[in-house]
């Protein structure tokens, strides 16, 4: 090959790599555009639960709006015996699902609605179930809480070490969901969804107590579904602890039996939970001070480094975005990481994007 030839070959060769490096650099730019590309926006944290000004044992449930039906009865029925308080300070939805439990568990276990310390709770009762059961998806409500039976029975024991971590002193005890008794298809997630956490925390002994909601309502009603319940037309039986035209509420008379059943939970703990912190170090059952932003209503508190923001299921109609210097997303319901903009994509979904996107 002579000198000329060679040459040749070599600027042919160098052209070719510098097209292959080129390409390369765009593929690689294009996939960092990917990745800064829209995602989903998060949910505002509800709020911690006020303190109790007693000195009574104090009973934490965390669960949805069944946990928050029963919570007014109970707290009825323990008045003398310990001071019962709902994880989040809300309304509709409590807790929701599991995904939401593991974004906010760490205000509402360790903190308090006006973030002056950090609570020290006796026994805690907790469920997730009903809202990581909506697989039909027919919002964005229920884009956001749907969570596949594999990764709920992951999350269930997260959240539990979650609570482990926070609350050492704390007895627990896991509650299975009540029944979907007006639409079969979502009734039999729940017995499935049922059947994981058990199978995930019971059978495996990491809770100290169980207790089968499900169950309990089955022994006085029978199986779903119930005569009289919003889509159950082909239901054969009525059950007296249903309000007739909700679709997985109950009325006084339900509430009042849910709370029977989580009071004799609660009880068995708070026994448990005296040999439990007779155990611990004495620095791990004292309240103790909290870095904590109150909010602009001066009744809410977010954990430091996390954002206040509008939050329309709070009671205090204000929540925690958990990003320091967080956007809302305007529908006080969903937020941005700060440096983002949010936007609402038409399909029931709120999503973030880079705000240098744009």
């Amino acid at each position: 090959m002579s000198h000329a030839t060679r040459k040749a070959a070599h600027i042919m060769l160098s052209k070719a790599v510098m097209l292959v490096f080129g390409s390369c650099l765009c593929l690689s730019q294009c996939c960092a555009g990917i990745v800064q590309q829209s995602f989903q926006a998060k949910r505002i944290c509800r709020p911690a639960p006020p303190m109790a000004n007693t000195s009574l044992p104090l009973c934490l449930v965390i669960g949805d709006s069944v946990s928050i039906g029963y919570s007014g009865p109970l707290a009825e029925i323990l008045n003398s015996t310990c001071a019962v308080l709902h994880a989040p300070f809300s309304g509709d939805g409590g807790a929701c699902d599991t995904r939401y439990g593991l974004q906010c568990g760490d205000l509402w276990l360790g903190s308090t609605l006006s973030g002056s310390i950090a609570p020290k709770y006796d026994a805690i009762v907790f469920n997730f179930g009903l809202h990581d059961t909506n697989d039909e998806r027919k919002d964005e409500e229920a884009r956001d809480e749907f969570v596949p039976i594999g990764e709920y029975g992951q999350n269930v024991v997260r959240f539990l070490s979650k609570i482990r971590r926070l609350q050492p002193q704390a007895s627990v005890a896991w509650l299975s969901s009540t029944p979907m008794h007006f639409d079969m298809h979502l009734n039999n997630n729940v017995l499935r969804y049922n059947q994981e956490a058990r199978e995930q925390l019971v059978s495996t002994m990491l809770v100290d107590q169980y207790t089968d909601l499900y169950g309990a309502i089955v022994s006085q009603c029978g199986t779903p579904p119930y005569y009289g319940s919003k889509s159950a037309p082909n239901a054969t039986h009525h059950c007296s602890l249903i309000s007739d035209n909700e679709e997985y509420h109950y009325n006084t008379q339900g509430w009042a039996f849910l709370a029977t059943q989580v009071e004799k939970t609660f009880r068995a703990l708070l026994e448990n939970s005296q040999d439990r912190q007779h155990k611990l170090p004495v620095d791990s059952m004292r309240h103790g001070s909290l870095p904590a932003t109150l909010c602009p209503d001066q009744r809410t508190a977010c954990l430091k480094g996390t954002t206040c923001i509008p939050d329309v299921y709070s009671n205090t109609k204000w929540g925690c975005c958990m990003e320091p210097d967080a956007i809302s997303c305007g529908d006080n319901w969903h937020c941005c990481p700060s440096g983002n903009i949010c936007s609402f994509n038409g399909t029931y979904n709120h999503v973030c994007s880079p705000a240098n996107s744009h």
